[in-house]
């Protein structure tokens, strides 16, 4: 049997494999006679006085007991078994002589018999196929499941055949099968590629149709450059199925080449193109706040929105809050030493598994957790609480470490260790162990998948809120230090030198950071003007318990009316018509608030929340649910 192509079991049912299979070689293998002339005159006329009972038409009645027997479209008997066995007589070209004696004769013909019999042994070749192609299909299908198993486990596709081996060993049957058929044994490094791009376009025609069916979707994008020096753009979607479930999916990682923004924009169009996605429906773009993307005149957030008319472009939340705690403390000269510190200690360590051996040996002499040292970003300010903490537990293991080292052959351990001892570095650690932790676990919030809008304003203004008591107040670690410091110089034994010089410096430092932390979080989280983004919100409803009665009917008024006037007022050139009705929209949200407190409708979650109202009030509230949909799809951060 012919090998079948991977993708042959991708869109067809195993029946239709199985007739496929069986016509070609049914073609090839059966038709083993030629076709034999008959000197029988089918069709001569019965003698004497039989002629005046002729039928003149055909009876359905004589095709019982006689399967081979039809009528083409002239109305004429023919044998599909002669025809099928390519014979040529008068029931292949089509008979008129409508008498049960012709077809006696026509059955008794040599044509007939031979077809009979090719017909027979056709069947009998169906079903040996047919058990070939259902064994055929098993081994195949635990194919798939191990290139599949492969990918989920980021193993590489050259175990493929290696793992078979294995699984064949300990007596996998569908893998001895994938035998069946000779030379088609699907087990080279080439299938598994085939295999992976078949399970890959599956999935992906999925995803492509759920968003097709979805009312808007999401963009979420970052360009960058691979070890080849070639300019990629990362796209993920976002979208809400047609049954109201929230999903984000990888789209792609594309060459653009030039990461300017004509180029991402045209890209981004040309990918939605291929996939049948109309541009307008892509309300939303999420990135990193770089210029290319937020340009205002031409932008790729600008470009879109001559296609988008109701595009609006988020800044990721992850990456301004970076860019809050980086910009504060590139401000202060004693926070890069401190920085500086930090990456000469990482590089140390790295450069030698003796030193990193034997700093662990000291951790585990005085039981101090063994903490690896650990790399600082410039870019992810926030894999700096975890070098900050390794400092703070492993300090003294480090002092004790570099008092045993040979300080005359090793300048660099005499560098740290005297960076070490001084006392702004100590008090640096102990004090950031207040501040960094705050702003971590904000981040932390901020990536997660089920972040919606409506978060983002309390757990910031919560966070400010962190911040400003430790302005007023000595926060944990600070009094721990403080309280650990013998003899007013020493901690944990080792003298400090530089106190009095650097006190007064270290207290002004962290002052000082606090206050750019909290400048540019509320310079970049504004709490006193309300924007179509902030605006949303006011789906999610959370305070609505605690709003007086008499105060109901006028709650989320003023952010309803900001994002009405941006979705349901026409916009662009040509105007196209606003997304949601204006007046329909207001009287469907008065309905809405006393429905959800009467009900109790849980509003922890805007997805929850809007996924029951789907559910159970759909069509008391369809512009609101489109509101929603959209609400849900905004890309506040880009870190999926």
């Amino acid at each position: 049997m012919s090998k079948k192509r991977i993708t042959d079991f991708f869109g067809k049912t195993c029946a239709e494999k199985a007739s496929s299979t069986v016509t070609n070689d049914a073609q090839s293998d059966c038709t083993i006679v030629p076709s034999l002339k008959s000197n029988e005159n089918e069709t001569a006329d019965e003698p004497g006085p039989s002629k005046k009972f002729k039928p003149s038409t055909f009876q359905s009645s004589w095709k019982k007991d006689r399967p081979w027997l039809d009528v083409n479209e002239k109305g004429e008997m023919i044998c599909n078994y002669c025809i099928d066995n390519k014979m040529t007589n008068t029931f292949t070209t089509g008979c008129t002589n409508f008498r049960t004696s012709t077809l006696t004769r026509h059955v008794a013909t040599t044509d007939h018999k031979l077809s009979v019999l090719a017909k027979t042994e056709s069947k009998s070749l169906e079903k040996t196929v047919q058990n070939v192609v259902s064994q055929q299909e098993g081994a195949v299908t635990s194919a798939i499941d191990t290139v599949y198993w492969l990918a989920k486990e980021n193993i590489a596709t050259e175990k493929y055949s290696s793992l078979l081996e294995l699984l064949e060993k300990e007596g996998c049957s569908n893998v001895k099968n994938l035998n069946v058929g000779g030379n088609a044994s699907y087990r080279s490094t080439t299938i598994a590629q085939e295999i992976q791009q078949a399970i890959a376009d599956t999935l992906m025609a999925d995803i492509i149709n759920e968003m097709k069916g979805s009312f808007c979707a999401a963009i979420l994008t970052d360009e960058s450059t691979d070890i080849s020096v070639t300019g990629k753009l990362i796209v993920y979607v976002r979208f809400v199925t047609k049954d109201f479930e929230l999903k984000s999916h990888f789209l792609g990682n594309f060459n653009i080449g030039e990461k300017d923004a004509t180029t991402i924009t045209d890209k981004l169009v040309t990918i939605l193109t291929e996939r049948g996605i109309p541009a307008e429906k892509i309300l939303c773009l999420g990135s990193d706040g770089a210029s290319v993307m937020t340009g205002v005149k031409n932008g790729v957030a600008a470009q879109l929105k001559r296609l988008s008319p109701f595009l609006i472009n988020i800044h990721c939340v992850a990456h301004r809050l970076a860019l809050c705690t980086s910009q504060a403390a590139s401000k202060l000269d004693i926070m890069q030493q401190y920085k500086s510190t930090l990456t000469s200690l990482y590089y140390y360590f790295k450069g030698s598994s003796v030193r990193s051996s034997r700093l662990a040996k000291i951790q585990d002499l005085f039981e101090q957790p063994q903490i690896k040292m650990r790399e600082m970003h410039d870019i992810r300010w926030f894999s700096f609480y975890n070098v900050l903490e390794g400092i703070y537990k492993s300090w003294s293991a480090l002092i004790i470490y570099f008092d045993s080292t040979e300080l005359s052959k090793d300048p660099k351990a005499t560098g740290l260790r005297k960076s070490l001892l001084q006392y702004k570095f100590p008090a640096m650690t102990w004090f950031l162990m207040d501040i960094i932790p705050i702003i971590t676990a904000l981040n932390l919030v901020f990536q997660k998948d089920s972040l919606d809008v409506a978060v983002i304003k309390p757990i910031v203004s919560s966070t400010i809120s962190k911040l400003e008591y430790l302005k007023c107040n000595e926060g944990h670690y600070k009094q721990e230090f403080k309280r650990l410091l013998n003899d007013g110089n020493k901690l944990f034994d080792h003298e400090l030198s530089y106190k009095i010089q650097q006190e007064q410096m270290v207290e002004f430092a962290m002052e000082n950071f606090i206050d750019k932390l909290i400048e540019n979080m509320k310079k970049r989280f504004p709490d006193d003007s309300v924007s179509v983004i902030s605006a949303f919100d006011v789906l999610a409803m959370r305070d609505l318990s605690f709003v007086p009665p008499s105060e109901v009917d006028i709650y989320g008024l003023e952010k309803l009316d900001v994002l009405l006037g941006h979705y349901s007022q026409p916009r662009g050139d040509p105007e196209v018509p606003g997304i949601v009705d204006e007046q329909a929209t207001r009287n469907e949200y008065s309905l809405l608030k006393p429905l959800v407190l009467q009900q109790k409708y849980p509003r922890d979650q805007l997805a929850v929340l809007w996924k029951i109202i789907f559910e159970c009030h759909r069509d008391q509230f369809p512009n609101l649910l489109k509101l929603a949909s959209i609400a849900l799809t905004l890309p506040v951060q880009t870190a999926i």
